[in-house]
This record gives C-alpha cells, structure tokens and sequence, in this order.
C-alpha cells in the first residue's frame, strides 16, 4: 500500500469521525432541548398549582377570588389586599408565560393557550379592575388584547347568563 492510499482511508476515516460526532450533538441538543421543555411546563404547573392549592383550600381566599373577580367593590380593604396579592401571583406567572414566548423558549400554540385564558381573567370586573391599576408592562397587555374574546375554558368564576 503506498502513501496517497493510505492517505485517503485516513480521511474516509476521519470524515466517518466527524459524520458520527455530528449525529451524536444532534442528538443531545434534542435530548436537552425535550429537557428544558419539559422544565418549563413543570415550573409552569408548580407556579399555578402553588396558588391554586392556597385559594383552593382556603374556603374565605376561595370567596375573595370569587367576589374580587365578579364584583371587587364588595370587598373589605382586607380582602381586597389579599385578592390583590393572589392576583399579583396569577398575573406574575401570566407574565412569566410570555416572558418565555417572546423569548422564543415556549411555543405559540402553548402561549395562545394561556393568553386566551389571562385575556378572559382580565376581562372580569375585577381582573379589568386590577389591570387598570398596574399599567407597567404594556407589551404583556398589547399582547392579551389580541386574545380578547377568544373562546376559553379557564377562569370561570361563574356561569354567565350568556354561556347557556
């Protein structure tokens, strides 16, 4: 065998190398990308769970939510603290949702998901009401108003004579 033979399995060698190296990187972006997925619906499910669990079994936090969505101006100055904080949580994941949509992280089917759904919550007295009164974030807002009015199974407070 001479040297130019020799040469030439060296690099079909070396190409085979780097033809193997480039399938295994494919592979592991894929595997870490499924990873950070699924990080970010777990982080999304715990935030939402973390309040829902609060309200849920607490039946007067459960009432403030109820009376703080559908008609604010019964609520005590208390109770109107506590909706607010509570909805300072829901709106803070909310925002948190588009925070990685506008960043690319999560999907736009997933985000029209959660939009529609916060556009709905905003929408209710006293979601509207809350919103009204912490304008920052006017791209999350600008971002909501496009989902206004879409068809949403989330946040019902209550039965709308409308719904029947």
């Amino acid at each position: 065998m001479n040297w130019e033979a020799l040469g030439a399995v060296a690099e079909l060698m070396g190409a085979i190398g780097v033809l193997i190296t480039l399938v295994y990187l494919a592979q592991q972006i894929r595997h870490n990308s499924a990873s950070v997925d699924s990080a970010t619906e777990d982080g999304l499910a715990s935030g939402f769970n973390d309040i829902n669990v609060q309200v849920g079994s607490d039946p007067a936090l459960t009432k403030i939510m109820i009376t703080g969505l559908e008609e604010p101006e019964k609520l005590s100055e208390e109770e109107n603290m506590q909706f607010t904080l509570l909805w300072r949580c829901y709106m803070n994941q909310y925002y948190r949702l588009y925070v990685l949509y506008d960043k690319g992280v999560f999907s736009k089917e997933r985000w029209n998901e959660y939009a529609k759904e916060a556009a709905h919550a905003t929408s209710l007295p006293g979601g509207k009401a809350w919103r009204e009164a912490n304008p920052g974030m006017p791209e999350f807002w600008e971002e909501l108003e496009k989902h206004r009015g879409d068809d949403v199974l989330g946040f019902r407070v209550k039965a709308s004579t409308n719904d029947a």
